[in-house]
């Protein structure tokens, strides 16, 4: 009897292994990053004060950088600013007299969550939740790939100060959290 739970045990882990969605979770995964990004973007213009987004230096790599950087914070990931061997936070969304932060938190979440949803939809077979949750959940590939990368991207140096997002609190909350919750909320859902 012993045997045929280590072998249901061993198709159950098989099967939640082959739930995971290699292209799916990164195509998918790259298109809620690109929208998101899009999406927070425009929210931020729209709810920003008159005249905060004038800068001294408007080229199109700077704008690039500081919209991504909003991306990164509608995450909650806490901006760093570095120089001169000490580094400090910076919460961009406080430097801009934003209080209500929960509508950009909720941009990506949603798109996650959809991205995860579909992600499910698109196996060829019936999952199970838990199956689904991790198919949904693949969505982190892509996700974490372009947050890596744009960690390294989005660094703007200026007289020897470096702003951008901080590499752990980066991969920690946008590459993985926010992807593996809401995108495995979304495919659970769906294998429901």
């Amino acid at each position: 009897m012993s045997a045929d739970v280590g072998s249901v045990d061993q198709q159950h882990n098989t099967s939640l292994l082959g739930s995971v969605r290699l292209i799916g979770g990164s195509v998918y995964g790259l298109i809620a990053w690109a929208v998101g990004f899009v999406g927070v973007a425009a929210l931020f213009v729209d709810r920003a004060p008159d005249g905060a987004l004038e800068f001294p230096q408007e080229d199109a790599q700077f704008l690039l950088d500081f919209f991504a950087w909003v991306f990164y914070s509608a995450h909650t990931v806490t901006m760093e600013v570095s120089g001169g061997g000490q580094s400090e936070s910076w919460p961009l969304f406080e430097q801009f007299l934003i209080q209500d932060t929960l509508t950009f938190n909720a941009i990506p979440a949603v798109l996650l969550f959809v991205a995860g949803y579909v992600v499910a939809m698109r196996v060829p077979r019936t999952l199970t939740a838990v199956e689904g949750a991790v198919a949904g959940a693949s969505v982190a590939i892509g996700y974490a790939v372009l947050t890596f990368v744009g960690v390294s991207y989005f660094a703007q140096t200026t007289a020897g100060v470096t702003y951008g997002p901080p590499m752990v609190d980066s991969m920690l909350y946008m590459g993985v959290g926010y992807p593996v919750v809401f995108g495995g909320l979304g495919g659970f859902l769906q294998g429901a």
